[in-house]
């Protein structure tokens, strides 16, 4: 049996940086300022602003790893996911009304439009499934073991390159690509 108090059976923090999430986060918004009119409710670039605005101060309060003292900016993570999945809920709404009821806009621009909205709520899923997955990345960056929500293959592999794996954010966009395709 191994001391508890050794340093060498302890897992290392898992450390997760943002700047994936905010990637997507800023491809979503760019996404939604290229939606024909007919898609948006308000001015074009009211929402995508408010959301520019939430992601600045995300990214600011720990631009280079997500920390447990990062924790207090969950609820600013959770309404940013919110508000970009009622957004993209609105524009689909107003998509099928278009197609169903007959629009002045173009049917390319239609598909297209899907497209963009189809790619957003991959990225919605990713996001939540990253926010929600073993209670967010910021319970994940304290170390303390939780049993996950989602299993990655990687989990359940022995040996040292496996030992301390945690799943990513790519990793749950991938899982949302998958679950949506």
């Amino acid at each position: 049996m191994s001391d508890p108090s050794s340093t060498e059976d302890r897992a290392e923090p898992y450390r997760e940086s943002r700047w994936g999430a905010a990637a997507a986060v800023l491809a979503v918004v760019c996404v939604q300022i290229v939606l024909p009119s007919s898609l948006i409710l308000g001015s074009r670039y009211l929402l995508p602003g408010v959301e520019v605005v939430l992601l600045v101060a995300l990214v600011a309060t720990n631009p280079t790893k997500l920390t447990a003292k990062s924790r207090d900016m969950r609820a600013g993570s959770i309404a940013l996911l919110l508000l970009i999945g009622a957004a993209n809920t609105l524009s689909l709404g107003l998509l099928v009304d278009s197609l169903l009821n007959g629009s002045t806009t173009s049917g390319r621009t239609l598909i297209l439009a899907a497209i963009g909205i189809w790619l957003t709520n991959v990225v919605v899923f990713g996001l939540a499934y990253w926010e929600l997955d073993l209670h967010g990345p910021h319970s994940r960056s304290t170390g303390v073991p939780v049993d996950p929500d989602l299993l990655f293959p990687q989990m359940t592999l022995d040996g040292p390159r496996f030992h301390n794996w945690a799943p990513k954010f790519v990793d749950y966009l991938y899982v949302s690509f998958t679950n949506s395709t």
